[in-house]
């Protein structure tokens, strides 16, 4: 059996399915742990068949995972499990033995992504972290997150829901980007970008510093159209009006050119 290192490996293409089907966060976060049971069972890879395998896991093993961690209680994991069930990203699922134990088996879609997986398009999904996140909103920014962790100068777009207010999309992103960057222990900077034929809303657009990036000329700063620039880390949010923040940006630059080695930290 494989050593259990708490992550798993999920396949990019997988991770974007899974989100769109808009399940609450405890049913994402046992159906991330059901696939990390996969690794553990060691079914995944070239010799493996062609159903997906039965999987047998501890209830308070599960608990202790992804949460709720601390409780002896089995209906999260009740609720979850039934809303899974009908999802059709599994064939079944069910709780035995009092709730105590979870059986469940991967639906074929589900199945055909983990058992040959493409090594070089993957989410890799640390279940201590995954734990964190209350929100589906928030499992999608970590999943975001974690996929492009490895780029030079990571970065991604979320879309700006029309349906509610700019005031309240940017309460919601800013306060899950504390969260994901206390998990993570990031820092983020943020801005709602313009279109380019009219002043309205396009997109968010996140971009991330952590110690293997390697941003050049501070262009973490840099935002096409932004209505304003929000700087996020683990100990809250600063607003920057877009010519303050290239302001910021300029004065590091020429810090740069001048050997002064100017750290991220003394942006803020």
């Amino acid at each position: 059996m494989p050593l259990d290192n708490g992550k798993v490996m999920i396949p990019s293409p997988l991770a974007k399915t899974v989100l769109s089907f808009d399940l609450g966060a405890p049913t994402l976060r046992l159906l991330i742990s059901m696939l990390h049971q996969l690794d553990l069972r060691g079914v995944c890879g070239p010799n493996s068949p062609e159903v997906s395998p039965v999987l047998w896991a501890s209830c308070a093993d599960l608990r202790e995972r992804v949460g709720p961690k601390g409780s002896n209680s089995a209906r999260e994991i009740r609720d979850a499990a039934r809303a899974l069930s009908t999802s059709g990203l599994v064939e079944y699922v069910a709780l035995l033995n009092r709730d105590t134990k979870l059986q469940g088996q991967c639906s074929a879609l589900v199945w055909e992504e983990m058992r040959i997986r493409n090594t070089s398009n993957y989410v890799l999904v640390d279940l201590e972290e995954l734990g964190h996140f209350r929100s589906t909103f928030q499992i999608g920014v970590y999943l975001n997150a974690q996929k492009r962790r490895g780029s030079r100068a990571p970065q991604f777009i979320l879309p700006y829901d029309f349906r509610v207010s700019e005031e309240a999309n940017l309460r919601r992103l800013t306060k899950t980007l504390e969260t994901v960057a206390k998990v993570l222990d990031w820092i983020c900077f943020t801005a709602l970008e313009l279109r380019e034929d009219a002043p309205e809303p396009e997109h968010f657009r996140v971009r991330m510093i952590h110690p293997a990036a390697r941003w050049h000329f501070h262009a973490y700063m840099k935002f096409t159209r932004p209505r304003a620039v929000w700087r996020v880390d683990r100990t809250g949010k600063m607003k920057f009006d877009p010519k303050v923040a290239r302001d910021a940006r300029a004065d590091l630059v020429e810090a740069d050119d001048l050997g002064l080695n100017h750290q991220i930290s003394d942006s803020a």
